[in-house]
């Protein structure tokens, strides 16, 4: 991908398409970077929200089986706790990923998945837990409270409400 158009570039006779060189003195360049800014963010939306992409992600991730907290996590020879990562790349794309494509069933069958995860496995919910008190802070607010769809907030709070009973002293 070409570098969106600078103030201090010709862009006559650069490396951009030649439609853009053409029109370079038309538009404003201003107007011109922020039209290929957009364009580059669509881009990666579409790519992104690929129902191909969806599918890879649910093959990938619900690939690996969630085993219960009783038993041992799988633990790679490198010391790679593999069931915690998985939980929480399915965290992140479903957070992340999911939310944007408004897809109300897939989303709900990923959170759905996710709570299953949380209640089997203490050291997920933990690490959770920790990342809506200290660095993810935007995701509480945005996902339960400026987040205007009552799917997307009810999706994003169950897998919360499943973290906190498995932290609780008995």
């Amino acid at each position: 991908m070409t570098t969106p158009p600078s103030s201090n570039v010709s862009l006559v006779g650069s490396s951009m398409h030649p439609g853009v060189a053409a029109i370079s003195g038309i538009i404003p360049l201003p107007i011109l970077r922020s039209i290929w800014e957009e364009n580059a963010r669509l881009s990666k939306d579409r790519q992104m929200l690929d129902p191909e992409y969806f599918t890879f992600m649910a093959e990938v991730l619900q690939g690996r089986t969630i085993a219960p907290s009783s038993a041992p996590a799988p633990v790679s020879p490198s010391g790679f706790d593999v069931t915690a990562e998985t939980i929480r790349l399915a965290t992140y794309f479903a957070i992340e990923t999911l939310v944007r494509s408004r897809d109300i069933e897939t989303y709900s069958v990923w959170m759905d998945h996710l709570c299953k995860a949380y209640r089997q496995q203490p050291s997920a919910c933990q690490w959770l837990l920790r990342e809506l008190l200290t660095r993810r802070q935007a995701w509480v607010r945005f996902l339960l409270l400026d987040c205007y769809d009552d799917y997307t907030r009810l999706g994003f709070g169950l897998p919360v409400s499943q973290v906190l009973p498995p932290l609780t002293p008995a």
